[in-house]
């Protein structure tokens, strides 16, 4: 079980308002079958960090599936390249900005096969570069003191692992 069933055992657990993958859902609510069917991805990007930091802005404790840090690292991946730096320092700003209400960050580390759901890029190599990305920026945003990372690999001792962290 990975980071999604953790967020939602999390939040029910503690009580706290989850705060879905906003990427998966836009892409729902915009009948994309796949993340290919997605043409303006530099629009797309923005809309999913317009969204979760509109999702985050009204509540004072939450649990994200994803967040500020996870949207920075898939422009990284993806856009960077693409678009002009003023652009993408506005994106990094936003990101970065956000990434400030954060007081506890749990890291997940590639344990286990990621299963395709066409939505997910499961090659493990591409994986492992999101994890050094997502390394990098939680160093970069000065994230590691409220960052937490992961050893166990089953739902129930990640969460009690987590609790633990928690001190709940």
């Amino acid at each position: 079980m990975g980071k999604t069933a953790l967020a939602n055992a999390l939040s029910q657990k503690l009580d706290l308002t989850l705060i879905p993958e906003v990427s998966r859902k836009l892409c729902t609510k915009k009948g994309f079958k796949d993340l290919t069917a997605i043409n303006d991805k530099t629009g797309f990007a923005k809309m999913v960090l317009d969204h979760q930091l509109k999702a985050e802005e009204n509540l004072s404790t939450f649990i994200a599936d994803r967040g500020c840090v996870d949207c920075w690292a898939h422009y990284l991946r993806w856009l960077i390249s693409t678009n002009m730096t003023y652009d993408s320092e506005k994106f990094y700003q936003k990101c970065f900005k956000g990434s400030l209400n954060y007081n506890k960050i749990i890291f997940i580390p590639q344990m286990f096969r990621a299963q395709n759901d066409g939505f997910r890029w499961v090659d493990p190599d591409y994986l492992k570069q999101m994890e050094r990305i997502i390394k990098s920026i939680l160093y970069e945003f000065d994230l590691l003191p409220i960052t937490y990372t992961l050893k166990t690999d089953n739902i129930t001792d990640r969460q009690n692992e987590v609790l633990k962290w928690l001190a709940v």
